[in-house]
């Protein structure tokens, strides 16, 4: 996933639980991946470890804000966790 920002000093803010993103939400820096890393609940998206509420079937927030400036409207984005599958030996 990536996404930007046409505003010089802006910064992209998201979500994973259901919340709407603000300005103490998690930081996103450039590209990121998103895996699940085994346990229940969990998702690690870029270098940051998101814990639950995170189903099955779950979406990412994401908001950009810049001081002085009204925040952007919220951009959604869906994704799918599953278990990842074993390899063949």
């Amino acid at each position: 996933m990536t996404a930007g920002s046409a505003t010089g000093g802006a910064e992209i803010r998201f979500t994973v639980d259901g919340s709407i993103p603000e300005e103490s939400s998690l930081l996103y820096t450039g590209r990121m991946m998103v895996w699940w890393d085994g346990n229940p609940g969990n998702l690690r998206i870029g270098g940051n470890l998101v814990t639950g509420p995170i189903t099955s079937s779950t979406g990412m927030k994401i908001r950009v804000f810049r001081e002085g400036y009204e925040p952007s409207p919220v951009l959604t984005m869906g994704f799918t966790t599953a278990a990842p599958t074993p390899a063949p030996y």
